[in-house]
């Protein structure tokens, strides 16, 4: 599979950074036992998630794939994985596709397919949120060639947009906008992991299905359940200042794409002790940011269609990036047993 090469744990110690191999597969891993030492399993995560590229934080997120893009290169050599339920799966699909739920997918990748092999994995689901989720952990884990198709089966055909895009996109909540700003917290302490693992990539795999397990519905809110209780969340607005200024919802804290949530920036500010909730224009981008915070410990929870399914109004006028009838296409589907 196409994983990083060297999996290296890299420990803080006295301000020093020790590294430790630990292989690339489950077969040639060393155990490495660390005795008489207290290294939290955070920072030993973090020290690999950030010497392996920092992906959240990097110019390669999110990685996804548009459905123009997509249609190009069918029929070459790539895998496409569907993570619809079966029944929805069954009434149509892209051609060639495989379904599998999510708290399967990684043992699809180690027992049944050879991502590493093929130029592409591209995975689908209903609006892009779902596989976002996915390819941002796979990309943690280390799968370099994981995208997820923007808009999900919604970009691919109309029928599929009209009830997962069409009929969710709303303007319910534009009138209760706040345009001022708010701070961040005050820096507080990282999240506990507890996986019981002493190598680095064992732990980042345990938490991987940890909330492949969980399922990416038990980590999306609606706007409705927000606006109703707005101090029970730790809002993180994922917007450019310029966007954020021109409304948000009250509140929430404007943080800086691939820079604020870097470890040495603003991570600390997030609590521990609260849910946090994390909104972008679609819920796309904001699906990868939580499947990262997940990973390392936060209880974070991604807006269900973003800002698309509060403000849509306000997104049109100011032509902000957002899910429009100008984003579906009429490319064919298959259903099963065709």
């Amino acid at each position: 599979m196409k994983r990083i090469n060297s999996l290296i744990l890299l420990s803080v110690i006295f301000g020093s950074l020790i590294l430790f191999s630990c292989g690339n597969s489950k077969e040639d891993k060393s155990e490495v036992e660390i005795k008489g030492l207290d290294i939290p399993e955070f920072d030993m995560l973090m020290d690999h998630l950030e010497y392996t590229g920092d992906f959240i934080n990097s110019t390669k997120t999110p990685s996804y794939i548009k459905a123009e893009s997509l249609h190009a290169i069918l029929n070459t050599n790539i895998n496409i994985i569907d993570l619809r339920k079966k029944e929805d799966f069954d009434k149509g699909h892209i051609q060639g596709a495989i379904n599998v739920p999510l708290n399967k997918l990684i043992k699809l990748l180690e027992e049944d397919i050879y991502p590493a092999k093929v130029e592409k994995n591209i995975l689908v689901c209903y609006t892009g949120q779902e596989s976002a989720y996915a390819a941002s952990a796979l990309r943690l884990l280390g799968y370099a060639n994981f995208w997820n198709l923007k808009y999900g089966m919604s970009s691919w055909n109309k029928t599929f947009a009209i009830d997962n895009w069409t009929k969710v996109s709303s303007s319910k909540h534009s009138a209760k906008l706040e345009v001022t700003g708010n701070n961040k917290a005050e820096p507080k302490a990282f999240p506990e992991l507890k996986t019981g693992e002493l190598c680095c990539i064992d732990m980042l795999e345990n938490r991987v299905q940890a909330i492949f397990n969980e399922g990416f519905e038990q980590v999306c809110v609606t706007a409705d359940q927000v606006f109703s209780s707005l101090d029970d969340y730790y809002i993180i607005n994922y917007w450019p200042e310029a966007h954020y200024n021109m409304g948000h919802i009250p509140g929430a804290i404007q943080y800086q794409a691939r820079e604020s949530l870097k470890r040495s920036v603003d991570l600390k500010t997030l609590p521990i002790d609260k849910p946090i909730l994390v909104y972008c224009y679609t819920g796309q981008t904001a699906a990868y940011i939580v499947s990262y915070l997940r990973i390392i410990g936060y209880d974070a929870f991604s807006l269900k269609n973003g800002a698309n399914g509060f403000m849509a109004d306000v997104m049109g006028k100011n032509n902000l990036p957002g899910w429009y009838p100008s984003k579906m296409n009429n490319y064919n589907f298959v259903s099963s047993g065709n």
